[in-house]
């Protein structure tokens, strides 16, 4: 792992999880049942659990059901509790770290993503068999299939997501694509392949910038693209992905380059950015908050059930002195520690206020707001190497007072309200 906990809280570590969790990653040992229950309570169920073991006739297969269970009966209206296994958090581990073996792209859906599947290609990771294939965000799948079979039309949701569920590791599959305006039903040969992904793309009116990996094992920058000419001389745009993996390094490079590029303006994408590790928040942040120069500024609060609160700062003042405007993008899935970042940048304003920050609908809240996450996960692991996750904390701005747990973020501006496509035409001209 990228870094360690203890159960001492001086020394907790705040991660958000991947699509929505704020979390503190604590190691502890001892059995799950005593996490929940003490006395007469954790006596009773382990005579209970042991009486099943040695004379229950019918038995449901499988490890880890009884922990399971009682996370589900006892955490009930705790959504965000789960128990994990230890193959399962595993596989977190590596994601957070960003290692995945995927296809490497996801889809747009229609309003009922029960039934009809549009198809269209919404994001691309970079290094991923997608990417390395030539696939672009914007393409329509139109028909798949695998190696030696038939192909099948790509219309139906629960039809294709069990297709692309049930590819093997490495598995080869051929995809027929569409590109508006320039081909239809292209055929791409794409695999289900082990990849290390990137979270940081920056784009001007010159160049395009990504983070590229070769050996398959780390990632380094470099120039791919030419750009986008519709950005002004002094306007840098960079896409966030999520404060995983490296992204916080990635991050200082691309606002490194930004400065030696003579950019002075800044368009910052968090638009489905769910959240990562605090330690990368705490870098990512001290490059856009500045707060008259101090090196150490608060990003949020976490008050926890028995009232003790943590409180999480910026690690240094990289703010660049020349930055005039920066304006952020965002949408219903911007969770989590994006909201953070957002949260504590409107709370200091340099160069950012809410009249620079541009949303597109939330179908969820039938609003144009952010996802509405302020509220904290803790992780604690076990030593046989699983893990359980519930609710610990509510977590507020630097004011100490807000805390936007199910209303998210707003913008007072109707003109920074649009449609995902128009996003980035209308935070351009908020910098014009």
């Amino acid at each position: 792992m990228e870094e360690s906990g203890t159960s001492n809280k001086n020394k907790k570590t705040l991660k958000v999880l991947l699509a929505i969790s704020l979390s503190i990653l604590i190691f502890a040992s001892g059995l799950i049942i005593g996490l929940f229950c003490r006395g007469k309570d954790a006596n009773k169920i382990n005579k209970l659990l042991n009486l099943i073991d040695e004379n229950a006739v019918y038995q449901s297969d499988g490890e880890d059901l009884a922990e399971k269970a009682i996370v589900n009966a006892i955490l009930s209206k705790d959504k965000y509790a789960v128990y994990y296994t230890k193959e399962e958090y595993s596989k977190i581990m590596q994601q957070d770290k960003g290692r995945f073996t995927a296809f490497g792209f996801s889809f747009y859906y229609t309003e009922d993503r029960q039934t009809d599947f549009e198809g269209g290609i919404a994001y691309i990771a970079v290094n991923s068999s997608a990417y390395k294939n030539g696939l672009l965000v914007g393409d329509k799948i139109v028909k798949a299939k695998k190696s030696g079979g038939e192909f099948f039309d790509v219309k139906n949701n629960s039809e294709t997501t069990s297709f692309f569920a049930g590819i093997g590791e490495d598995e080869q599959i051929t995809i027929l694509v569409n590109r508006e305006g320039v081909f239809s039903e292209r055929e791409f040969v794409i695999s289900k392949s082990f990849y290390v992904t990137s979270y940081v793309k920056y784009i001007d009116s010159q160049i395009e910038y990504n983070f590229i990996s070769e050996d398959g094992k780390s990632t380094k920058g470099q120039t791919t693209g030419s750009g986008n000419s519709s950005l002004s001389l002094d306007t840098a745009y960079v896409r966030l992905e999520e404060f995983e993996g490296n992204a916080d390094k990635e991050f200082a490079e691309v606002m490194d380059l930004m400065k030696t590029r003579n950019r002075t303006k800044l368009i910052l994408d968090l638009r489905d950015n769910g959240g990562g590790y605090m330690t990368i928040l705490q870098n990512v942040s001290s490059y856009l908050i500045n707060n008259n120069g101090k090196n150490k500024n608060l990003i949020s609060v976490a008050i926890e059930k028995d009232g003790n609160q943590e409180s999480y700062y910026t690690n240094g003042n990289h703010f660049n002195k020349r930055m005039e405007k920066i304006v952020v993008l965002a949408n219903g899935n911007t969770a989590s520690a994006s909201e953070c970042l957002i949260g504590a940048m409107l709370y200091y304003g340099d160069g950012f206020s809410a009249d620079n920050l541009v949303l597109t609908y939330n179908s969820k809240r039938e609003n144009y707001s952010t996802f509405g996450k302020g509220i904290m996960q803790s992780i604690y692991n076990f030593s046989d190497g699983s893990a359980v996750k519930f609710t610990t904390a509510k977590i507020y701005q630097p004011d100490k007072k807000t805390c936007i747990q199910d209303t998210g973020i707003e913008t007072p501006s109707e003109l920074n309200r649009v449609e995902n496509e128009d996003a980035l035409k209308r935070a351009i001209q908020i910098l014009s």
